[in-house]
């Protein structure tokens, strides 16, 4: 007599070692469709509904796992990248390319697509080795397309660039200049000043910081016209919101000097109010100012209590911050 995959199933169960877990969860829940059933029992476990039982099996091999840091393989087993030296679903070659794999495939290595390869190139399969004159730009041995690091061939103004040897002559130096990651037509050298992506021209950085950091006094920014901006100079200029303090590059406002503001981070108090920077009280009730706990700590000084929120241990009563809570000590 034949029996149906039904009867072989209930047949399983009823010999099946008895288990720990809710009977709810075992295989053999009657169901419709597999939406029936409970969640998987596991990770690389999935449920199907099969002649109106569910039915516990391992999932398919490529499924993602772990929130996709992961795929399923044929063991059931949640693989990631470089975790077992085989070549897991979705991985080109062994724990490199593919989707998931942050680590790219060496020369030789299987490849699909040209970033699976460290050389960016992916030729009949297999990851090919690095040229300079293939026009592809090979980031771990060129600086730009086919020009800079190991190449002999020097890249032109306006291309990328790792250091002054990636880049051709600047203008009549007789030495490459290399500035923020571009080759330079000149050396371009002056505060404010950066070179321009595709052509390599000297230009100027307006209303923003100095990009090599040139200025004469650290923290300074480049103003409209280009020029260093610095947070000494007894005016209100570039983004400061008050003379030499505020706007996110000088010092904080004072407070007690009623400095004009923006946002919060303008003042020294940490509290900016209709515009001017102000002093939070320490008895109001609120969490407010640089206070880092109700009517405690930062200007308020060490008198926040066991268990309230502290940054350094001079806010606690305690002295003793562990964790960004005051403890005992």
């Amino acid at each position: 007599m034949r029996f149906s995959f039904f009867w072989f199933a209930l047949l399983v169960i009823s010999i099946a070692p008895a288990c720990n877990c809710d009977p709810d969860v075992q295989s053999g829940t009657p169901c419709n469709a597999v939406a029936d059933c409970p969640a998987p029992t596991g990770t690389c476990r999935e449920w199907r509904c099969v002649e109106g039982l569910c039915i516990d099996f391992a999932a398919s091999a490529g499924t993602l796992c772990n929130a996709g840091a992961g795929v399923c393989n044929w063991d059931a087993e949640c693989a990631a990248c470089g975790d077992e030296e085989v070549q897991d679903a979705q991985e080109t070659d062994v724990d490199c390319g593919g989707p998931i794999c942050k680590a790219r495939c060496d020369v030789g290595k299987k490849c699909s697509i040209a970033s699976d390869c460290i050389t960016n190139k992916c030729k009949a399969g297999i990851c090919d080795k690095p040229s300079c004159t293939d026009n592809v730009h090979d980031p771990i041995n060129e600086a730009d397309v086919d020009c800079g690091g190991a190449c002999a061939s020097k890249c032109k103004p306006g291309k990328m660039c790792k250091v002054d040897t990636d880049c051709a002559p600047a203008g009549s130096s007789g030495k490459g200049a290399c500035r923020f990651g571009i080759c330079c037509a000149v050396p371009c050298d002056e505060p404010c000043r950066t070179c321009v992506v595709g052509t390599g021209a000297c230009a100027l950085v307006p209303d923003g910081p100095d990009p090599g950091g040139r200025c004469a006094n650290a923290g300074d920014t480049c103003n409209a016209e280009g020029k260093c901006s610095d947070c000494v100079n007894g005016i209100k200029d570039n983004l400061e919101t008050d003379s030499d303090c505020g706007g996110g590059i000088c010092p904080p406002c004072k407070a007690a000097n009623a400095g004009a503001c923006s946002t919060d981070a303008d003042c020294d108090s940490c509290t900016c109010s209709g515009g001017t920077c102000t002093a939070p009280k320490c008895n109001d009730g609120l969490r407010n100012g640089c206070e880092t706990d109700v009517d405690c700590g930062g200007p308020c000084g060490a008198t926040c209590g066991i268990g309230m929120n502290c940054n350094v241990k001079g806010d606690c009563l305690s002295n003793d911050c562990e964790e960004q809570q005051c403890t005992q000590p």
